[in-house]
């Protein structure tokens, strides 16, 4: 499922993933979280994962306890750093885009189980 006010950010993780497909010789970046609440915090993380790419690509949980996925899609969208959005329900999901990003930026919100992605030799940490 995805939200899309007639953004080219806010896509699903098909279509970004044939998008970010299409550049070749960009370095993409992904990280992502929950961002029921948006804070200094992730824009210290946007901000971080941009200037080491190209192209950034957050993926937005999209069970999240406190702000509708659509009200979050909407703020994030006006992040300028950020080039893609889509939301996900399960990690797995995010192996369609994990081949082909350069590095993946873990933080306190974006986890992820190492049984379930295949990328994880392409990830660092962010600490703020």
């Amino acid at each position: 499922m995805s939200y899309t006010p007639g953004s080219a950010k806010i896509s699903d993780i098909q279509t970004v993933t044939e998008l970010v497909g299409k550049i070749p010789g960009k370095k993409v970046v992904l990280t992502g979280g929950v961002f029921d609440f948006l804070k200094p915090y992730h824009i210290d993380l946007f901000n971080f994962a941009k200037d080491r790419s190209d192209i950034l690509v957050v993926a937005v949980e999209f069970a999240g306890e406190y702000t509708p996925v659509e009200e979050r899609l909407e703020i994030l969208e006006a992040v300028e750093n950020i080039d893609y959005l889509f939301t996900y329900s399960d990690e797995s999901d995010l192996n369609k885009i994990g081949e082909l990003v350069s590095e993946v930026i873990f933080n306190d919100e974006f986890e992820l189980p190492r049984d379930k992605i295949s990328f994880i030799e392409k990830v660092i940490r962010f600490l703020s």
